[in-house]
């Protein structure tokens, strides 16, 4: 029943036999740090940061990006922890809570993205017409359900904004209460 629901919900008739494709989150598939706009969506994964913090934290990422986009997620953080520690003007308030979402990122990075021996998902493979993909966050904890559900949004967002693809997607999200409580 929840299939043929969804599949009404991406406007197929309810007897069509869809691919099915797993991707086990932490297990054989990975986020991709290559699939992010790192100016536009690397700032959803701290939501915590004050409006400032927030401010300064695109600041110092767009300042990084100037040099172009470092190759992996570990180096970014590292060249935007540089550019932070070496701002005189940020504050020292600031600077500690950039410093702390930073270690939270790193720790998100070793746990999500690029994992070794694992598939990257990315946008262009779930946007497949006729398959569908079932993104499996079940061993995770809730902070990295958060984050992965945070790079599903944003990466199939990413893709409908760059391609102008026509079409529908459905993303569903399982207990979505407890990814983003109020």
């Amino acid at each position: 029943d929840k299939l043929k629901s969804v599949l009404l919900a991406a406007g197929l008739p309810p007897n069509t036999q869809p691919t099915i494709q797993l991707a086990k989150i932490g297990n054989d598939s990975s986020l991709a740090y290559s699939e992010l706009d790192i100016a536009v969506h690397l700032p959803n994964f701290i939501p915590d940061l004050s409006a400032k913090s927030q401010d300064t934290f695109r600041v110092a990422i767009d300042n990084v990006l100037r040099d172009g986009t470092p190759g992996t997620f570990t180096e970014l953080l590292d060249r935007i922890n540089y550019e932070v520690e070496n701002n005189q003007v940020i504050h020292i308030s600031i600077k500690k809570a950039l410093m702390r979402s930073s270690e939270s990122l790193r720790r998100l990075s070793r746990s999500l993205f690029d994992l070794p021996g694992t598939a990257p998902v990315k946008a262009d493979l779930l946007l497949e017409p006729g398959k569908m993909t079932v993104v499996d966050v079940s061993d995770l904890d809730e902070e990295s359900q958060r984050h992965v559900a945070i790079y599903l949004m944003s990466t199939l967002d990413q893709q409908k904004m760059q391609f102008k693809r026509a079409g529908r997607v459905v993303l569903v999200l399982d207990e979505a209460h407890k990814l983003f409580p109020k």
